[in-house]
């Protein structure tokens, strides 16, 4: 989101019990900023930190299907028992798919209903997909869109 405090740092920070989805976040300037030549971020500085609003999709933890990992060595362990794995990468939602239903049909073919699919070749549930970049915005149709739809298609 950007800096929280006058001086330039992200210093305020939250933390919750289960993973949950970004559906926005927005900063609230109540404070300028105490060495930048930049122009003030608010006529009227009312504290030494910004506010942050965020918003986040909560579901009920039964429709949740996340594994949460304490250190990077856990989340490696849990990796080496696949046998293959796919990483999608995209650049947010500055890249967007024109007809994103094309794409997941086929991203559908080679992941999981082709011959020669990931599904065909290590087995159904033998290989995982990571995807690591911005939050599921549904309005904007970003890699994080195509996971989302495969997850739900392919569950």
């Amino acid at each position: 989101v950007g800096y929280t405090s006058g001086f330039g740092h992200c210093i305020d920070h939250m933390a919750y019990n289960r993973t949950l989805q970004v559906v926005s976040t927005t900063v609230e300037y109540l404070t300028n900023q105490k060495f930048s030549k930049d122009p003030a971020d608010t006529e009227l500085p009312l504290t030494d930190h910004n506010a942050v609003k965020s918003v986040f999709l909560i579901e009920p933890v039964k429709h949740t299907e996340t594994l949460l990992f304490r250190t990077e060595y856990d989340f490696l362990n849990h990796l080496r028992s696949y046998k293959a794995l796919v990483h999608f990468s995209g650049f947010g939602s500055r890249q967007q798919f024109k007809h994103p239903e094309q794409v997941i049909d086929a991203l559908s073919k080679e992941l999981f209903e082709g011959e020669k699919s990931l599904n065909a070749v290590y087995g159904e549930g033998q290989w995982a997909a990571c995807y690591g970049g911005d939050a599921l915005k549904l309005d904007e149709p970003d890699v994080a869109v195509l996971v989302d739809a495969l997850r739900q298609r392919h569950k």
